[in-house]
């Protein structure tokens, strides 16, 4: 939302949001009425509904850039899998004939912008995760070293021939230290 808020304040955008009502909240370009200059799409499941889809897809149409914060197929909570934002960002690129720009997972510039805000070199980053398609793909793109973990969307995605790319698999986040002390005294 970081990376967001700055492309989109720097380029004194006209801002459309697809968004969950907190994030519209902090973008400071969202405007009330067209003409737009970006839709900006994030996780909009509790404010999403066609006319708002609809709305998107006209701004595209009239030449709004879509700008995604990621591009994510699907989530996990306790009560089963969710459709994420990649699947909305997908539709309206697909119906407007044009591509997001990603400014989220799995764009490499994510996870070199991640590095910056936190003051350390990407040679001082491990990317860990449980999604082969965002945080793997996206650490791998931007050059870091990954973990994946055998958690989450981890054995759909193995039975679908996603996984095996990253560098190294633990069981779970509590394996980190583990990992971590081995690879530092190698």
């Amino acid at each position: 939302m970081v990376a967001a808020e700055r492309l989109l304040t720097a380029a004194q955008a006209r801002t459309y949001a697809l968004l969950s009502e907190e994030l519209t909240a902090l973008m400071p370009t969202v405007a009330a009425v067209g003409p737009y200059t970006h839709v900006l799409v994030g996780d909009c499941r509790e404010t999403l509904d066609y006319p708002a889809l609809d709305e998107a897809f006209r701004a595209v149409r009239a030449g709004a850039e879509l700008v995604a914060l990621q591009r994510g197929r699907y989530f996990k909570r306790a009560d089963g899998d969710h459709i994420d934002t990649g699947a909305v960002v997908a539709a309206i690129e697909y119906a407007a004939g044009v591509t997001a720009w990603v400014l989220g997972k799995p764009a490499p510039d994510f996870f070199r912008l991640a590095a910056t805000s936190l003051g350390v070199e990407t040679a001082e980053c491990l990317v860990v995760g449980d999604d082969a398609t965002t945080d793997v793909a996206g650490g791998r793109a931007a050059g870091l070293p990954t973990v994946q973990v055998r958690t989450g969307k981890y054995a759909d995605q193995r039975a679908e021939g996603l996984t095996g790319d990253a560098d190294h698999e633990v069981d779970s986040v509590a394996d980190l230290p583990a990992l971590l002390r081995r690879l530092t005294a190698d």
